[in-house]
């Protein structure tokens, strides 16, 4: 089951206007606050090619349904930065705006971290829902994998789907993490877990760095402590087969062969026959756990 930064994040009612503030000077409009102010601050944030277009009106409403609304604003507002970017006609303009895009993403997800944390539903972003679906697709192929080439790129696919969950940031710190796993006992691992842990605590939802401190515990020998990483894993992603072939591995560790049985009627299957059930098992079981429609 192969599977930074320390962030702090409290729920307390008084550290709300903080955060807002650091919400806001990133380019994020959330919380609470009026969204033609917060588009106003966010503006003088971005290039020149990006004030174009005229901030809306001002409007006054609170709750949930409004945190949820600016902050998925504030993602589809990452979508329209990369589509600028693809579309910039001089490599210094695409390298601005792609900075602007990796401000508001890293403010994104301060926000949707500090909503789960206090109970919220996810935050939904056009980008949430793509890459869902991307997910979704690449479980389908999977199950539909006749020739071994075609298993190995639908696992190479998911691999890559989990890792880059969070964006090119989270990507590269995800790469830092797997050259500190691969360092060995005596270099990276006692690192790997420390970073491996701030990834998830700071994430929350975020499956694929709960693996890789799952597979730093195995690699450690703690076993007990892996397990129960794993069952995080799969209560995220029910279809992530590396931490399901990870659980069945620690229960041979641990010497509980039932409970090594038991979960490996869970696993993947080799045959191309209970792959494919498999697959279309955990398609349904995922596409179920989603807040949101597809």
């Amino acid at each position: 089951h192969p599977s930074v930064v320390v962030v702090w994040f409290t729920s307390a009612a008084s550290k709300m206007r903080a955060l807002l503030a650091v919400v806001v000077t990133a380019g994020v409009a959330a919380f609470r606050q009026p969204h033609a102010v917060c588009r106003r601050r966010r503006l003088a944030l971005l290039p020149a090619p990006m004030l174009t277009r005229r901030a809306p009106k001002q409007h006054h409403s609170t709750g949930l349904l409004k945190t949820n609304a600016s902050a998925s604003r504030a993602g589809d507002e990452g979508d329209e930065a990369r589509r600028r970017a693809e579309a910039a006609s001089s490599p210094e303009e695409a390298a601005e705006i792609a900075a602007a895009r990796e401000r508001l993403e890293a403010a994104f997800a301060n926000v949707r971290a500090e909503a789960i944390a206090e109970g919220h539903p996810p935050i939904v972003t056009r980008t949430r829902k793509q890459r869902a679906k991307n997910e979704l697709a690449a479980i389908r192929r999977l199950g539909e994998a006749e020739t071994p080439a075609q298993v190995d790129a639908a696992i190479a696919l998911l691999w890559e789907l989990w890792a880059t969950e969070r964006g090119a940031n989270g990507a590269d710190t995800m790469r830092t993490l797997d050259q500190l796993i691969g360092a060995g006992p005596a270099e990276g691992w006692a690192q790997a877990e420390e970073l491996a842990r701030a990834m998830a605590e700071e994430s929350g939802d975020w499956a694929e760095p709960w693996n890789r401190l799952a597979t730093v515990k195995f690699l450690m020998g703690k076993y007990d402590e892996s397990v129960r990483l794993c069952e995080k894993v799969i209560d995220l992603k029910p279809h992530h087969f590396g931490a399901l072939a990870g659980i069945v591995m620690c229960h041979v560790k641990r010497g509980d062969h039932e409970a090594a049985l038991a979960w490996g009627k869970r696993a993947m299957p080799k045959s191309p026959a209970g792959r494919r059930e498999w697959a279309r098992a955990r398609f349904a079981e995922y596409k179920q756990k989603l807040s949101f429609e597809i």
